[in-house]
């Protein structure tokens, strides 16, 4: 919308603006998924989470900006793409990964069906404070803000997550004592 509406640029325009963003993300979501078994989830997660923040909140600075150009938003697009790519993958691993592969298939559908709620209410939110603010500049930076201040607000939980490793050895669990 950004770019159709206060840039003035055509869909086509747009859509290959947002392209790169699109390719960090596949990219960043390969490196990603092989780094996980030798990186803790939880730090490639939250330091997702930083990073897609800081590339969120990028374009809040930058909208509205006399005379900014379009490669800086671009750019922040693409280090909002490396900060999802480093997030989703390792998200999804962390939560199947000790589950029995008979149902790892189930809860990979259940994450997934999981995410979608959660997209739409901050996909509906960021609308909603951008048709009350108006899309102008004042009304793209406030929607940026919101969403790096949401996506900032997953750090803490993304820090809580178990830190183990695949193929780490686990003290073993000793059953309860009886009384």
């Amino acid at each position: 919308m950004y770019w159709q509406q206060e840039r003035g640029l055509s869909a086509t325009a747009a859509g290959l603006l947002g392209a790169p963003a699109g390719l960090v993300v596949g990219t960043t979501m390969r490196i990603a998924a092989r780094r996980v078994d030798r990186v803790a989830p939880r730090l490639l997660i939250a330091a997702g989470c930083a990073t897609g923040a800081l590339g969120i909140g990028l374009p809040a600075w930058q909208t509205g900006t006399p005379g900014a150009a379009p490669w800086r938003i671009v750019v922040a697009g693409m280090v909002m793409g490396v900060g999802a790519g480093m997030t989703l993958m390792p998200t999804m691993t962390a939560a199947s990964r000790e589950l029995p592969a008979d149902r790892r298939a189930g809860a990979s559908t259940a994450l997934s069906i999981n995410a979608q709620p959660a997209a739409s209410a901050g996909t509906a939110l960021l609308s909603v404070l951008l048709g009350a603010a108006g899309p102008d500049p004042a009304g793209f930076r406030l929607a940026y803000a919101v969403a790096a201040a949401l996506l900032a607000l997953a750090l803490p939980a993304a820090l809580r997550l178990p830190g183990g490793r695949r193929g780490r050895a686990r003290p073993p669990v000793s059953p309860p004592s009886a009384p």
